[in-house]
């Protein structure tokens, strides 16, 4: 078999494999998403099975007029802080995720920590950290200082 003969196979089997693939992936509902990578699994994971808040992290966001519907969004732009998480070895697990938030008020730098609670593949919003220009080390071990008047 020359040359030619085996060109012309490998270009109609491409040719074919090409026409099935596109057909099939015509048809699909979802489009298709590759999580490898831990974060993105993580987010993934959070945005699916996202629903419970507590009563902390619902009081700071009545207090600082954040849309819950959002919070899909809120976790697509949002970064995972894996060095602050408690993920192994921890029974419920917790994410930090640091996002950019929509806030009106004047003394904010947009910059906001919410905290995920993953326990028996049930995912809770625990709290709402707001920034004021302080490093997240430091907000997170004075959380007091940063939170709403009338939240506990």
């Amino acid at each position: 078999m020359n040359f030619l003969h085996r060109f012309s196979f490998f270009l109609i089997g491409s040719l074919l494999g090409c026409f099935l693939i596109l057909f099939s992936l015509q048809f699909r509902n979802k489009p298709l998403s590759f999580n490898y990578f831990p974060e993105s699994r993580v987010k993934n994971f959070l945005i699916k099975n996202s629903g419970l808040f507590s009563s902390k992290a619902l009081c700071k966001i009545n207090c600082y007029n954040l849309d819950t519907l959002l919070l899909s969004s809120y976790i697509e732009n949002s970064v995972v802080d894996f060095k602050k998480s408690k993920i192994r070895g921890y029974n419920p697990k917790v994410y930090y995720l640091s996002v950019d938030l929509p806030i009106q008020q004047d003394n904010f730098n947009e910059k906001s920590y919410m905290v995920f609670e993953i326990s028996n593949d049930v995912v809770t919003l625990i709290d709402v950290f707001l920034n004021l220009d302080v490093p997240f080390s430091q907000v997170s071990s004075h959380p007091s200082v940063y939170h709403c008047p009338h939240c506990f």
